[in-house]
């Protein structure tokens, strides 16, 4: 394809350029088109102009008496013309001589061309680099654009087959600038629509389509994305594949009173240059062609250059037998309500919150999902040692969720209103695990949990985060919960960099799906209970520094003597969460005792208060100096009678002051050794139970 430039002083400088297009390497084109409807032209060679002489269909018809060939079909242009009927189209042969429906003509037009095989490809694909894009654009263009605006007309053949044929209201057209340009406008140029390419108010591109869908362009045009201009004020984007889609795209949306700008991509593509027009936009929504060049590359390079936290894949729902491939074919099977209804527009809010808001906004209640425990937008970490029960106490959690009941039996942890639960679960056998599902939730609502079970789900790995965020967006779950923590990413758990990569996915999701909170299980560290809270967890500290909400589990070798259960100790820490008082309305950090049915699994509470042995060694060192009285205990003695190293000592020592803890410190300078002692309030013995 090429542009000339034709140095002719009497036209206006406009009229100088010429929007060449792809030759079509077939010889005849259109004669396969034809055949099938003029069995007389098999086999017979075209005039110079590529005419062959057929009888006139409608002849046959008796609409017109001429029983001889009164007509000719052009195996190079695609024209039909009678004598007496009057000369036609591809499109307007196949819909006013053959009575074909507008979009199945349109469809059976696509699919031809489609085979079709052109001499090189269009220039138009061969995006100019983003340095030149804003460049002066070359003189005569918004000329050129102005006049072929000025001759587009509803009234045109082109236009009125274009239309027809995608669904589009003429006012669009006329509204983005678009133009039309006659066969010989100047030497070689065949009859076009004209599409201008804006940018700031300047045409640096023009891009001409074909009557039979072929696209050409000028040559130093820029394709940008189309409607570039539309982002300004919004900070929600559509982007479609052609500006065909993105006219019909905008037409479906204006028709159900959402303003989002919609822009299309010039091919199946997605250019990191256009990433710094997308600041202030936290969400596009990426509308894809039903083919792999724009699944493969449009969408796969919009993901990569605007962040997955941001991009929303809308999946045209295709039914079998449905014919087509894009927004204009899909809308021609479907409402325009059914597209807006598809995509999962998110809520829009200003990047800031004025104090006026924030106070308004203080007075409005916490969105529980489990009152006084879980809300919706929270992260929660779900903690225990192995074998501590934890997953039965997730299924508790769902059932509770699911089904409407209060948690644990306890009033406390009402649920506002049944909710709709997904669950990655990445351990168990497939019947072990079923079985449990069984035991536990066979009468809650089917509808009510979704499972995905020994999957191979990494947070880390793009695949799974787009499976995750296409089932949610499906689903629309109010708590998704991931059991454990370490079979879902395979990053090191002691590296915080590394487990701050699989936090931030789960943060998006968070901000994803707002309505929604996440719930992560995973292991304590060797020898770690309830007591020690946050620092029981396993590998970084990034995981419990992410967390809203923790809940700490452990398992204990008592029973109720009353009924049997187990009993299971239950420790609670969060940033919204009603603190636990005991039996005197005191505020403590005591743990639950939880009680178990051995034969069902099933969870209770009455909400005691229960006092726990801090058995770890930051509670052994704390407990020494707390027995060593007013004259305090040695480094040395705490180091001796624990067993362990200095530096393990120090450390808990640290921790201990960092938490300020009622201990000082003294000596260890020259020959004197370092004392510790205790100088808060002893704690008299208390009952093993108190009410909460």
């Amino acid at each position: 394809m090429t542009v000339t430039r034709l140095l002719d002083s009497n036209l206006p400088s406009s009229h100088g350029w010429a929007i060449h297009f792809a030759k079509v390497a077939h010889p005849e084109p259109y004669r396969e088109f034809y055949e099938p409807h003029f069995p007389e032209i098999v086999g017979r060679q075209p005039d110079s102009n590529g005419f062959i002489s057929a009888r006139c269909l409608n002849s046959l018809n008796h609409q017109h008496g001429d029983k001889k060939p009164s007509a000719a079909v052009n195996v190079k242009s695609g024209v039909y013309h009678c004598s007496v009927c009057g000369s036609f189209s591809p499109f307007r042969f196949l819909t006013e001589i053959l009575g074909l429906p507008k979009d199945e003509a349109s469809f059976t037009l696509d699919q031809y061309r489609f085979e079709l095989r052109f001499e090189d490809k269009p220039a138009f694909e061969k995006v100019d680099n983003y340095s030149s894009a804003f460049v002066i654009p070359p003189k005569g263009f918004n000329e050129y654009a102005s006049e072929a605006a000025k001759m587009l007309s509803p009234d045109l053949e082109i236009v009125q087959e274009y239309l027809a044929a995608r669904g589009i209201n003429y006012e669009l057209l006329t509204r983005y600038r678009w133009g039309y340009v006659p066969e010989g406008f100047v030497p070689g140029q065949e009859e076009c629509i004209v599409v201008p390419f804006i940018v700031n108010g300047q045409v640096v591109g023009i891009r001409g389509r074909a009557r039979d869908g072929r696209k050409g362009g000028a040559k130093g045009s820029r394709f940008v994305l189309w409607n570039l201009g539309a982002l300004e004020g919004h900070d929600q984007a559509v982007i479609v594949e052609g500006e065909s889609d993105a006219l019909r795209t905008i037409q479906a949306l204006e028709s159900c009173g959402i303003d989002v700008p919609v822009l299309s991509v010039p091919g199946a593509t997605f250019r990191r240059e256009w990433e710094r027009e997308f600041q202030g936009i936290h969400t596009v929504y990426l509308i894809p062609q039903a083919d792999d060049p724009s699944w493969n590359n449009f969408v796969a390079n919009a993901v990569k250059v605007l962040g997955d936290y941001r991009c929303v894949v809308v999946k045209l729902p295709w039914k079998r037998g449905e014919a087509g491939k894009d927004v204009c074919d899909w809308l021609r099977l479907h409402s325009d309500a059914e597209l807006a209804e598809l995509i999962p527009w998110r809520k829009t809010r200003s990047f800031f919150t004025t104090h006026e808001e924030m106070l308004e906004l203080a007075e409005q209640e916490i969105p529980w999902l489990i009152n006084g425990l879980i809300a919706r937008g929270d992260k929660v970490l779900v903690g225990g040692p192995q074998k501590a029960m934890k997953t039965f106490f997730i299924l508790n959690l769902i059932r509770a969720a699911a089904s409407g009941e209060d948690f644990l039996e306890y009033p406390g942890w009402s649920v506002h209103r049944p909710c709709k639960v997904l669950c990655v679960e990445e351990e168990g056998s497939p019947v072990a695990f079923a079985r449990r599902i069984k035991r536990l939730l066979s009468d809650i609502p089917p509808a009510s949990v979704r499972w995905v079970h020994r999957q191979g789900v990494k947070l880390d790995n793009p695949y799974w985060v787009d499976k995750l965020i296409e089932a949610c967006e499906d689903y629309q779950p109010d708590l998704i919960i991931f059991d454990p923590l370490q079979r879902i990413h395979s990053k090191v758990e002691d590296r915080a960099w590394e487990m701050g990569e699989v936090w931030d996915r789960l943060h998006e999701l968070v901000l994803r799906f707002p309505d929604a909170a996440v719930l992560v299980v995973h292991h304590f560290g060797k020898r770690q209970g309830v007591d020690t809270g946050w620092d029981a967890f396993r590998g970084s500290s990034r995981s419990s520094g992410e967390a809203d909400v923790g809940i700490f589990l452990e398992k204990t070798d008592k029973t109720n003597e009353a009924t049997g259960d187990r009993i299971l100790l239950l420790r609670l820490d969060g940033r919204d969460i009603p603190p636990l008082t005991d039996s005197r309305g005191r505020v403590t950090d005591r743990a639950i005792e939880v009680y178990v049915n051995q034969e069902t699994f099933k969870m209770t509470t009455t909400g005691f208060v229960v006092r726990v042995e801090d058995t770890s060694t930051r509670g052994k060192v704390l407990e020494l100096i707390k027995q060593s009285g007013e004259g305090g205990i040695a480094f040395k003695d705490i180091v001796q009678e624990l067993g362990v190293s200095d530096e393990t000592v120090r450390r808990y020592i640290r921790e201990l002051q960092d938490r300020n803890m009622p201990v000082t410190e003294e000596g260890g300078k020259g020959q004197k050794p370092k004392i510790y002692r205790w100088v808060g309030k002893q704690e008299k013995d208390t009952a093993a139970t108190e009410t909460a």
